[in-house]
């Protein structure tokens, strides 16, 4: 660590990465990309318990669900172009953009299925 002083600023402490550091932050990089633990998702907790809920709420939770997913997708959509026609963003920034992409429109397919069945009576099931 070391201070330094740049005009009328205040001394900033600038920090180094120790071998230590990178050496853990190597490991830690690796153990992201060769975990394959199952994904929770909290939603499915709250599809399990949809008939705990007043059955007047349930369509109009599920339709929030998804417009509010649609919303994050073109915004999303609206965010990665300005992100694309910037030369300093590194092109893994757009992979990451079309990941979380994915993630939402898996979501949203699944949520319309869920509201389908919600319609025609098929969920909630019997307890």
């Amino acid at each position: 660590m070391e201070s330094e002083k740049e005009g009328s600023r205040p001394a900033r402490r600038v920090y180094e990465v120790t071998a230590a550091g990178r050496q853990e932050f190597n490991r830690l990089l690796m153990e992201l990309w060769t975990d394959d633990k199952r994904e929770f998702f909290p939603l499915d907790i709250g599809l399990f318990f949809l008939s705990e809920l007043p059955e007047v709420k349930r369509l109009p939770l599920i339709t929030g669900r998804i417009d509010g997913i649609r919303r994050t997708l073109a915004h999303l959509e609206k965010h990665q172009q300005d992100v694309d026609r910037n030369p300093h963003v590194p092109a893994e920034a757009g992979a990451i953009f079309s990941h979380t992409r994915h993630h939402l429109k898996a979501e949203l397919a699944w949520l319309e299925e869920v509201k389908a069945d919600v319609e025609s009576g098929r969920i909630p099931g019997r307890r």
